[in-house]
């Protein structure tokens, strides 16, 4: 549903209303009171909502199972019939609201965002702070004497009429019978004929506006130059020319001769994009926003220089042919648009009914149909100084920053731009070398000159056009001057824009002989594996291509960040020669992980072998490429900036990679590379990748629209194009996580370096096992129950804070749930202590309360989860690309259904008091904000000091890092680990390990016969010698008898309990 209302019809009063109102729809309606209903009520039925609050707009989306779809819709349409806005859920909520801006102080896009809104036109609501605060919801309507529920309930009353409403069902019913529900739901949202709000003609930027510089000083470590253009009118009329569209295609292109390849090229810059900057009913700006080098910042004059003269260009060529590539393009992409999350589709159907008449709602923002040169003409006329804002971002500027955004703190200070500076701009940099990119297939041919236009010709004009009075003379074009024009200058170098070698033509759907639902191994040798399955079921000419190549080096964080520069300055080498692949519809990806590479190619399949042939063929000769000091620098810096700006991001982001780092080996921190980044040279990384590519095992899988041969081919070219030795595949390093011990209560504490973040976040990870089915499928159920309860309870209830979430975590094929909570109000002890009150009172009386039938809810929602189909191509391939590198088989799918259906509800319950009770095994990782540090060194009794990175994975095993292969093994999720782990704080220790249930180490001696899993004896560490040896004995004669088995075995077919190892490392 989009109502085309939001927060720039707050009143001036109270900014954050609208937002503030979708807050609380949510939270009881008439028909339905109870707070949680709705969330409830998803939940049980596999389904999930979100709804935005923009300039002009709020729009709330849900999805659901399918046969749940009516009582959804029953539900939904009460937020815009009668809501109840109870009193005490509204103030609770406001501090909901308040929590959610306090998430985004340190977020530089919010800053830019209210710092472009408060420095505009008081008088445009353009100028409003959308998301609210405690303060803007509160303490000032009250001091001015105003009751924001009231406030509420009339804004809902004036705004929330049908008739500025759009509404979006998606279902597989028939449209009579969608059509009929929303007769029924629907039909009582009242119509109080609402204008659509309009802005008395103000606009957002005055000429006072313009022409000006402002100086930003930002929270992370970023470099950056935006230059925002006023068009004077919004561009949403003239969505089928989409003037701003075809001129960003030509100046965000980064082909070459492009701007953007011109300013990498010089080390300046390390992206450019350019389009719609920010738009609404009455205006629109474009903008370009540049990433800049270090470098970069010291050469705004030439950039600035460089802008210009592209600029010009553009305004002295014909662009059509640049719209005709543009055209289709985008007709290609939406013909064969694939299927996306319909969660998404009616979200922004609904926005585009606001926007596009019906016939075009469909297509509306992404079709061109026509060509309009006035338009485009008016869009490059607003590209200049005299009609521009420029922002440019540093933290160098601190030390002259005098102004401060009032909501969100930012530091700034701003400076007209004069003549002068603009002069200089206009000769500082010579950029002739600038052309428009390689895109036009087409030159002129009529190099006659028509006019001549000059004030120097007064002395000799003749004549007078009689309307006008203009002055002119004209003279024939003798041979003497056409053969002057044929030899005065040399432009041998001038050729023909190349042609887009990638477009496709062969749109045709392959068949084969073979029919398979699943992909099959073609290829199995020592240098590595291919799967194929031709695919069609989508009906796309696309395919692709998932490559894995793996290495023999060691990870360390030096290997690893040597690994990350060379496929950055790779992928910025190759940028300008695969941009025309990119814009055929070809997608392609490298990336470094911890044991090599991995290689992504999705689109249009004709071109696909040509493109990976090219493509490995640099690869592998790039290391020997003469590169200078100044790319591997800008990219190093780049890199740089990235890492120390991870410690300025959000504390759950931080928290969540702790995590990995304590429990999954040979993952590094960010510290751990910040640590040796300084170390690493160009020299030293392509010496690196010298070798790095000398030995390789390499897995590939081809899904879609190629046949056999296909596939065969393009691994021949991948194994050719690297002619790289076979790599062991012994050597292949897989990563495990760590197995914790039961009744072990493990803290991680630390403190956030950014002193300016008020958040705290804790995270409290309960680790299930590598087990059966039946187990996972417990652990998946109890994950998909407790988060509606969590958020319930933390968020709505004790207002915690904004961010408040359950559910799954699995690490390296081990089961797991986790419970977060982010604040900026209480610190992560704090937070901890309520979370495990949570689960001893709210969570104990959920399951007790819980009926079969709710729970016969939550099993279907589950399964229809599961059984969803991938909605395109590229779902399906990731889903098969899983399975491979997890080592499963292709109908795990089912068998976890099968499993999930065995499920009792008594099972569950038993199985959350072994995940969450007394013998639970839990890690408690939390970040405190500076203003709680010093309750970063207390601990509590019971809990095991953490002390490093490395302190759990220096003294307890790990699982494997695939789930097991061999049959019949049944889950023991109770199993015990022999430990005797340290700590520095003996104290806590001791009461650790007096208070658990495991008092004393055990060891339990197993064996595994006949396929299943036999506990022999278990005995206490002090046990004397006797048990030990009778242990032996029954451990010596079942491996005889085992033996005596498999002897008589070796001449028989293969059984189903003997399982056939393939490798060492099984």
């Amino acid at each position: 549903m989009s109502i085309r209302v939001g927060f720039s019809s707050d009143p001036e009063e109270i900014p954050g209303l609208a937002h503030f109102l979708e807050h609380m729809l949510f939270l009881g309606t008439q028909k339905y009171p109870k707070e949680a209903e709705y969330s409830d009520w998803l939940a049980a039925r596999g389904g999930n909502s979100n709804a935005y609050t923009d300039f002009e707009e709020t729009n709330y989306f849900f999805s659901v199972a399918q046969d749940a779809l009516e009582g959804t819709l029953d539900r939904f349409s009460q937020f815009f019939i009668a809501p109840l806005f109870t009193p005490n859920a509204t103030d609770r909520e406001m501090h909901a609201v308040g929590s959610e801006h306090a998430k985004n102080l340190q977020s530089d896009n919010w800053r830019m965002n209210q710092l472009d809104r408060n420095q505009s036109n008081p008088l445009h609501p353009f100028h409003k702070f959308g998301t609210g605060n405690v303060t803007t919801l509160s303490t000032t309507p009250a001091s001015l004497g105003l009751n924001v529920r009231d406030q509420l309930l009339q804004f809902h009353e004036t705004y929330y009429s049908a008739n500025i409403m759009k509404l979006v069902i998606l279902g597989r019913e028939s449209l009579d019978e969608l059509s009929s529900w929303v007769e029924m739901y629907f039909s009582q949202v009242r119509n109080h004929n609402a204008s659509i709000p309009t802005f008395n003609g103000t606009h957002p930027l005055l000429p006072e506006h313009l022409q000006e510089q402002l100086f930003v000083v930002p929270i992370k470590d970023d470099f950056k130059l935006n230059l925002v253009f006023p068009l004077g009118k919004s561009m949403w009329p003239y969505y089928r020319s989409k003037p701003v569209d075809v001129v960003s295609y030509v100046l965000g292109h980064e082909g070459k001769g492009s701007l953007a390849a011109y300013l990498k090229q010089e080390g300046w810059i390390t992206t450019l994009d350019a389009g719609i900057y920010s738009q609404g009913t009455d205006y629109s700006f474009m903008g370009v926003v540049m990433v800049l080098t270090e470098q970069g910042t010291g050469k705004v004059d030439e950039i600035m220089s460089s802008f210009l003269q592209f600029v010009e260009l553009m305004k002295n060529s014909s662009l059509e042919e640049y719209y005709v590539e543009l055209k289709k393009t985008r007709d290609l992409n939406f013909k064969f648009h694939e299927k996306v999350e319909p969660f998404d589709v009616v979200s922004d159907l609904s926005t585009a009914l606001q926007i596009f008449p019906p016939k075009d709602v469909m297509t509306g923002s992404r079709l061109v149909w026509e060509w309009n040169e006035t338009l485009i003409a008016e869009v490059l006329f607003k590209l200049k100084v005299e009609n521009m804002r420029m922002v440019l971002v540093s933290k160098n500027f601190s030390a002259n920053a005098n102004l401060n955004e009032p909501i969100y703190g930012t530091e700034f200070f701003k400076l007209k731009i004069n003549e002068t500076q603009i002069e200089t701009w206009h000769r500082v940099n010579d950029a002739s070398s600038l052309a428009l990119p390689q895109l036009n297939p087409y030159l002129p041919t009529d190099f006659n000159l028509k006019v001549l236009v000059s004030k120097n010709f007064s002395a000799n004009a003749n004549l007078n056009e009689p309307i006008y009075g203009t002055e002119f003379f004209k003279l024939k074009i003798n041979e003497t001057q056409i053969e002057t024009w044929h030899r005065v200058n040399d432009a041998s170098s001038l050729a023909l824009p190349q042609l887009n070698p990638y477009l496709p033509t062969d749109f045709n759907l392959k068949t084969s002989t073979f029919n398979l639902t699943t992909p099959v191994q073609l290829v199995n040798v020592p240098s590595g594996k291919v799967w194929h399955q031709l695919d069609t079921s989508f009906e796309r000419p696309t395919a692709n291509w998932l490559v894995r190549i793996y290495t023999p080096h060691r990870n360390t964080p030096e290997n690893l960040m040597m690994m990350t520069l060379f496929v950055d300055l790779f992928t910025n080498s190759i940028l300008q020669d695969f941009y025309p692949a990119q814009l055929a519809g070809l997608v392609y990806d490298l990336k470094s992980f911890s044991s090599g590479l991995t290689f992504s190619l999705q689109g249009y399949q004709e071109k696909q072998t040509t493109f990976l042939q090219t493509y490995f063929q640099r690869l592998k000769n790039f290391p020997n490429t003469n590169w200078t000091e100044n790319y591997f620098d800008n990219s190093k810096e780049e890199v740089l900036r990235e890492l120390r700006n991870f410690f300025k991001g959000q504390p759950y982001s931080q928290v969540l990679s702790n995590t990995y780092a304590l429990l999954i080996e040979n993952t590094w921190r960010t510290q751990d590379y910040l640590d040796v980044i300084d170390d690493v040279t160009l020299e030293k990384t392509l010496e690196f990748f010298g070798k790095f590519l000398d030995s390789l095992y390499i897995e590939v899988l081809v899904h879609g629209n190629l046949l056999r041969e296909d596939a065969l081919q393009g691994w021949d070219v991948i194994n050719s194009e690297l002619s790289a030795k076979p790599m062991n595949h012994a050597l292949i390093k897989r990563d495990r996580t760590v197995i914790l011990p039961k009744g072990y209560n493990f803290v991680f504490k630390d403190v956030l370096s950014n002193i300016q973040d008020e958040n705290s976040c804790t995270m409290k990870y309960f680790q299930v096992e590598q087990c059966d089915l039946v187990c996972q499928v417990k652990s998946e159920l109890i994950s998909e129950m407790i988060y509606q309860p969590v958020f319930s309870q933390l968020r709505t209830q004790e207002q915690l804070g904004y961010i408040v979430t359950a559910g799954p975590m699995t690490l390296k094929n081990v089961e797991g749930v986790r419970l977060l909570v982010q604040s900026n109000t209480y610190d992560a002890l704090y937070l901890d202590q309520r979370i495990d009150l949570f689960l001893e009172t709210t969570w104990k009386e959920f399951l007790g309360n819980l009926t079969q039938a709710d729970f016969d809810e939550y099993v279907s929602a589950l399964k229809l989860k599961k059984e969803e189909k991938p909605k395109n191509l590229i779902d399906l391939t990731t889903e098969y690309w899983f399975i491979i590198q997890n080592r499963l088989t292709w109908n795990y799918i089912e068998k976890e259904v099968e499993a999930l259906m065995t499920v009792k509800l008594k099972d569950v319950v038993d199985f959350s008091h072994s995940i969450f009770g007394p013998s639970s095994k839990k890690l408690s990782v939390q970040m405190y904000a500076q203003k709680f540090s010093e309750n970063s060194t207390k601990f509590q009794p019971g809990e095991i000091q953490l002390e490093n990175f490395t302190h759990l994975q220096d003294y307890l095993p790990m699982y494997p890092p695939f789930r097991t292969i061999f049959p019949k093994l049944p889950c023991d999720c109770n199993h015990e680990i022999s430990t005797n782990f340290p700590s520095s704080n003996s104290q806590t220790d001791s009461q650790a390990l007096s208070n658990s249930e495991d008092k004393q180490s055990t060891v339990a001696v197993e064996t595994v016969y006949d396929g299943e899993l036999h506990e022999i004896s278990r005995f206490e560490n002090s046990s004397n010698f006797i048990q030990i040896v009778a242990a032996s004995i029954v451990v010596l004669c079942t491996s005889l008898v085992a033996i005596v088995i498999y002897r008589r075995s070796l001449n028989k077919a293969k059984g189903p309990e003997w399982v056939q190892l393939e490798n060492h490392n099984e």
